[in-house]
C-alpha cells in the first residue's frame, strides 16, 4: 500500500475514518450513491482533504480516488523540486475531464 501523501499520522487518519464510518452508520452523514467527480454509481470511498475535519470529505469511486492521489503526489514532487510547500495544493480539486 502506498504511503499517504498528507502530513497526517496513521493514527489521525484512522480516527477520522472511524468517526466518519460511525457518523454514516448513525445517519448523521449521508453517503451519496454516485461518485462526486465522475457520477458513476458504484462503491464509494471517502477522500479527506484535512483529517482534523473527519466529516468534510469528497465521496469518490476508486478510480477517481486514485486519480486525486496521483495528481497530489505529482504536484508534491514538482513543488518539492521547485522548493515549494505543497501541503494544501489540492484543496478545491476538480477533475478537468468532467468539471468545467
Amino acid at each position: 500500500m502506498p504511503k499517504a501523501t498528507s502530513n497526517a499520522t496513521a493514527e489521525q487518519r484512522a480516527v477520522a475514518g472511524k468517526r466518519l464510518r460511525n457518523a454514516v452508520q448513525r445517519g448523521a452523514v449521508s453517503k451519496p450513491a454516485r461518485c462526486e467527480s465522475c457520477g458513476q454509481e458504484t462503491t464509494l470511498q471517502a477522500h479527506h482533504f484535512d483529517y482534523t475535519l473527519p466529516y468534510d470529505v469528497l465521496w469518490l469511486c476508486m478510480s477517481c480516488h486514485k486519480r486525486i492521489h496521483r495528481i497530489r503526489r505529482e504536484e508534491q514532487m514538482s513543488n518539492e523540486a521547485a522548493g515549494l510547500n505543497a501541503s494544501n495544493s489540492y484543496q478545491g480539486w476538480t477533475d478537468p475531464d468532467i468539471d468545467e
